[in-house]
């Protein structure tokens, strides 16, 4: 077979449309900093880039789930350290007022503050977190609470806030408000001891301080279980952060370029494509751009 002068040229400048590919390519390497930038670069591993970014994606979205879930509990800490200030101070008031030198003035100057203090103990129980009621629960969109501290039989402050801190795991954020204004009697206790100070009932009011006390361990016993729960979640932060700066690796090992080793292959590719310019040259006097 004879080849010819047209086949060799035409061989020429399909080797420089080659190389010229690969000194572009090696450009975009060294610009962008990017190996694979599509999946023909390296179909193996673009689908391991896109594996890994998935993995990536999931656990950003836990750890920011995790940050709401401290938030919650941090709102919460805060309401249970005011009740407790407030449970606390009502104590004080039915040791003060039970006693027998207490009078009528005594009393309703009293019954005054623990009517705030009711008012407080609502209002903590009617917290919000964004556009939503901390201790609603399953119907957070609702005050939990009413001006005079009922719940609602329709949409009671009962049920658990769940987020989702890593794969197939859930977590509780914080406690509903059954728990924290019914259960304990918070709010009932301060009303009784409001009632009793009207009526100047001594007795009652007297009787008030053992389940003030009460109402206090138990919010206590709260404000720990919150604690643990908010160890757990930077805990499981904790191990989301290493997670990511390993898979941030990873996709780094299989995306990014080496850019001593891009400027080396860009290097050589010019200098081909350079010899192969001026090899064609020599044999053909077409303008070689014409042909390109």
């Amino acid at each position: 077979m004879r080849v010819s002068d047209s086949m060799m040229t035409r061989s020429a400048i399909e080797r420089i449309q080659r190389t010229m590919a690969k000194v572009e390519r090696a450009q975009d390497q060294i610009a962008t900093g990017l190996r694979v930038q599509r999946p023909s670069d390296d179909p193996i591993a673009a689908d391991r880039i896109l594996e890994v970014s998935s993995e990536l994606q999931a656990t950003t979205q836990y750890m920011r789930n995790i940050e709401r879930g401290l938030l919650r509990v941090q709102t919460e800490e805060q309401a249970l350290d005011g009740l407790t200030d407030l449970l606390a101070r009502a104590r004080e008031i039915a040791a003060q007022q039970g006693s027998s030198t207490a009078g009528a003035t005594s009393h309703a100057i009293a019954a005054e503050e623990v009517a705030g203090l009711v008012e407080s103990a609502i209002a903590l129980g009617n917290t919000r977190f964004g556009d939503t009621y901390l201790f609603g629960g399953a119907y957070a969109t609702t005050a939990p609470f009413a001006d005079d501290g009922s719940t609602s039989p329709t949409a009671p402050p009962v049920g658990s806030h769940l987020l989702e801190i890593d794969n197939g795991r859930t977590a509780e954020s914080n406690h509903d408000g059954q728990t924290v204004f019914v259960d304990t009697r918070a709010i009932s206790l301060l009303q009784d001891l409001e009632a009793a100070l009207i009526s100047g009932d001594s007795s009652a009011i007297g009787a008030a301080i053992v389940p003030f006390e009460t109402a206090l361990d138990d919010v206590q016993e709260l404000i720990g279980e919150i604690g643990v729960r908010a160890q757990s979640f930077e805990a499981v932060r904790n191990a989301h952060e290493e997670r990511e700066l390993d898979l941030l690796e990873v996709r780094s090992e299989a995306r990014d370029v080496d850019l001593d080793r891009a400027v080396t292959e860009l290097l050589a590719h010019q200098a081909a494509l350079e010899a192969a310019l001026l090899a064609i040259s020599r044999t053909d006097t077409t303008s070689l751009l014409d042909r390109i």
